[in-house]
């Protein structure tokens, strides 16, 4: 070999030894620990995403607003440092493709592993709490400050929406006119007014959707909502009941066999309710019953004569 020829080899090896001169590798082909892959799996797509939806609404380039890992680390990956490593590497590789309309190198997020169910506390629902823990459960209930704000919101951000959406104006309740009403309509009568601008943002938010995308405002569904109309109940009626026309034949103390027998005939053979009166006004029953006791009378005062 010649002099030049040794000279050109040893150029050779010199540049291809050189890191500086190799082509940069994409780091999820570079060897990486278990948790930094799997933090970078789940920032590469999110970041893809988002790079594409500001490249396409006309958003300057910005990869530094990628999410919180925290929110999606799970232990059973492995070091939290490693992953929140990976997860902002993938988001901003994943930011610079979608941007630039580069195919994605990760379609999605693959899931990650359950956590480790040892160091995870598991809640009972509300719905599960026995009575006794279910009265000391720290649920409070909906303030009437938090439900008029609530209600003032949903009124304010639906006439808000609806107008955006006619004058073709972009989706945003944050930037609405009346977001911020609860400064100017509360009042003290109201309650807390942390509950009241709480409840209004709250219903804001909601009204203002409804609003824009057409839906029957529920707070004129409410208005409509009637009782069902209960059956008018029947007059009363009072029935009155008749003087009792028939009077008991009252026996006579210490009356015999045979006296008894002839009152309970005179009792068998009282007349109907609508009897005749007599001319003095008295029914004739009664007078009918008089001379039963008339006859007893003068039946006991023969025999008692004839002793």
């Amino acid at each position: 070999m010649g002099k030049k020829q040794f000279i050109l080899a040893s150029l050779l090896v010199l540049i291809a030894g050189s890191p500086a001169l190799l082509p940069a590798q994409d780091p999820s082909l570079e060897p990486m620990s278990s948790a930094f892959r799997a933090g970078y799996d789940q920032g590469y797509p999110r970041g893809y995403d988002q790079g594409m939806d500001d490249h396409d609404i006309g958003i300057d380039y910005d990869s530094s607003k990628h999410p919180d890992a925290d929110n999606i680390y799970v232990d059973s990956v492995g070091s939290r440092n490693e992953f929140k490593s990976g997860f902002k590497t993938g988001f901003e590789l994943g930011y610079r493709d979608g941007y630039t309309g580069k195919d994605p190198q990760v379609a999605e997020a693959p899931p990650l592993p359950a956590p480790r169910m040892a160091q995870v506390e598991q809640t009972p629902m509300i719905e599960e709490l026995p009575p006794e823990e279910l009265a000391r459960a720290d649920v409070p209930p909906i303030s009437n400050s938090f439900k008029t704000g609530w209600d003032q919101g949903y009124a304010s951000g639906y006439e808000d929406g609806k107008a955006d959406y006619a004058a073709g104006v972009k989706f945003d309740a944050d930037d609405a006119p009346n977001s911020e009403g609860y400064r100017t309509s509360y009042q003290s009568s109201f309650g807390k007014r942390s509950e009241f601008k709480r409840g209004f943002k709250d219903g804001f938010d909601v009204g203002y959707e409804h609003g824009y995308s057409g839906v029957t405002s529920m707070l004129l569904s409410r208005q409509q909502e009637t009782p069902a109309q209960l059956p008018a109940a029947e007059p009363e009626v009072v029935i009155e009941e008749e003087d009792e026309i028939l009077e008991e034949i009252p026996l006579v103390d210490e009356l015999t066999d045979e006296d008894q027998e002839e009152a309970a005939r005179a009792r068998q053979q009282q007349l109907p309710r609508a009897l005749p009166r007599t001319a003095s006004g008295l029914p004739l029953l009664v007078l009918l019953g008089l001379g039963s006791i008339g006859m007893s009378l003068v039946f006991r005062l023969r025999r008692f004569l004839s002793r």
